[in-house]
Formats: C-alpha cells, sequence, structure tokens
C-alpha cells in the first residue's frame, strides 16, 4: 500500500513537468512552421496526436498544418470553446481571423475580432489583429471604390462602342462586297492571342534587401514572431550576393499586389513583388 501512494505521488508531481514539457515542444514547433519548415512538423503530428490527441496546443498545430481550411476552422473553434484559458486559445481565434481575411470576408473578420477583444484583450495578438482586419478593411473598400469606377467609366464606353459599333455596321453595308471580305480579313489578322498562364509561379513580398545574412535573419525573425510567413531568399544584385527578406506565398502577381497595402502597413516599407523559383 505503501508503494502504490508514493507511486501515485510521483505521477502527480510529475505531470506538471509533463505539461510544460509539451508546451515549450508546441511552442517550438510553431517557431519551425514560422521559418517555413511546416512539412517538418507535419511528419510529426500523427505521434503527437496519438499521444497528446486533446491538448490545445497540439490542436492548434494540427489545425496549421492539415490542407483543408474548413476543418482547420473547426479544430480552432473547439479550441477556443473548450479550453478557453489556454495560451493557445488567443492564437486559434488569430488564425481564425487570418482566415477570413485572406478570404475577403472581412465582415466575419470583424466579428471575429470584437470575440477576440472580449476574450483576449490582454493578448499581445490583439493589436496585430486590429491592424490587420483595419487594413484588410481599408483595401476592400478601396477596391469596391474602384470597381465602381471602372463600371462607370465601362458603361460609358460601352455607350460610345455602340455607336460606333452602328456606325461601322451602316459603312459596312455601304462598301462593295469585295472590300468587306478585305475589311474581315483585317480584322481577323490584327486579334491578338491569348496569353496562357503558369498557374505554378509562387510571388511574395520583398521588404528588405541585406548584404549581411546575420541582419536579414534578425529582420525574418521580427515578422515570424508577428506569426507571418517569413523568409529569406538569396538575391543577386550587380553580381553581389545579398540577402531578401519576403513575406507571404502568394500563387498569383495580382493577390500580391493586394496584400502590397497591408504588408506595408506593418512593415512600414514600399514591399517589392519577388517571383519565387518554380
Amino acid at each position: 500500500m505503501k508503494t502504490f501512494v508514493i507511486a501515485i505521488m510521483i505521477i502527480l508531481t510529475s505531470f506538471p513537468v509533463l505539461v510544460q514539457s509539451q508546451t515549450e515542444k508546441v511552442k517550438q514547433y510553431l517557431k519551425m512552421i514560422g521559418i517555413g519548415k511546416i512539412n517538418d512538423v507535419k511528419s510529426r503530428m500523427p505521434d503527437m496526436l496519438a499521444i497528446y490527441p486533446n491538448d490545445p496546443g497540439v490542436m492548434l498545430l494540427h489545425g496549421i498544418v492539415i490542407e483543408d481550411m474548413s476543418k482547420s476552422i473547426e479544430i480552432f473553434e473547439k479550441i477556443i470553446k473548450n479550453f478557453p484559458e489556454s495560451e493557445f486559445a488567443d492564437d486559434a481565434n488569430y488564425r481564425i481571423i487570418q482566415y477570413y481575411i485572406l478570404n475577403g470576408n472581412t465582415a466575419k473578420a470583424n466579428k471575429e475580432l470584437e470575440t477576440f477583444r472580449s476574450k483576449y484583450k490582454d493578448s499581445e495578438l490583439l493589436i496585430i489583429a486590429s491592424d490587420l482586419v483595419n487594413t484588410a478593411t481599408k483595401v476592400v473598400e478601396t477596391k469596391n471604390e474602384n470597381i465602381a469606377k471602372e463600371e462607370k467609366k465601362s458603361n460609358v464606353e460601352k455607350k460610345e462602342n455602340g455607336k460606333k459599333e452602328v456606325e461601322t455596321k451602316k459603312a459596312k453595308e455601304e462598301k462593295p462586297a469585295e472590300l468587306k471580305s478585305v475589311y474581315k480579313s483585317n480584322n481577323e489578322e490584327a486579334k491578338p492571342q491569348e496569353k496562357s498562364k503558369n498557374g505554378k509561379t509562387v510571388y511574395g513580398l520583398q521588404v528588405g534587401l541585406y548584404s549581411n545574412y546575420d541582419a536579414a535573419k534578425s529582420e525574418m525573425e521580427k515578422f515570424q514572431k508577428q506569426r507571418m510567413f517569413a523568409e529569406i531568399k538569396q538575391k543577386k544584385v550587380d553580381n553581389n550576393n545579398y540577402y531578401a527578406v519576403i513575406i507571404g506565398n502568394y500563387s498569383s502577381k495580382e493577390s500580391a499586389e493586394e496584400a502590397k497595402i497591408m504588408v506595408k502597413n506593418i512593415c512600414k516599407c514600399d514591399p517589392i513583388i519577388f517571383e519565387k523559383e518554380k
């Protein structure tokens, strides 16, 4: 009986140490994801889920590495609901906000931000989340204004083109048959061919260029602390090697262009679109 009691005491006293060790491991894996080693973390997830399936930190990692974002959101929401006092709950809420911003749903992002403010007002991520949502909202508003202007301009042009088409049709009808065929042939030859798009090209935003690797690494880590994807790419300028700090992975140049305003607000710089290797 005495041996049994001692064994129980050993387990109870060692449990906090095991929990602390697990928490530190989760934080280490989050840093690895920040520097682009997401596949390394992904490969370790089956073992971690088998041992700690209901640990909020492990659940957070799982939500980050899986490719189905709808399932990721379910995991993040489960962390907030079941483990509201966990130190990873605010991170889960922050990533839900990120998800809605990336999908252009600023209404949902603003709603999640209100939840964030009420539940995690002391979180270090609150300022970052607020800046992201405010910037994204301004980007969408500016985009909608530009679309409205383009639509108005397009309607005016259509109206003018409609008049020109009527005049052109009338002019064609007045031409002899042989001149009509020449006119049509010239039009067909003048039509430009459509350019094919390469969907495999990936773009990023260059926010710094350094001749010293350590300086570039220091700058990269600043963005990684804000839970942003940042990496260093070597770049040649006038036959000299430099180290560029790159933010984000964008599937198109247009997406990178739209993200520039948001990133500019964070880095306080003028980002340059950087085409990565295919």
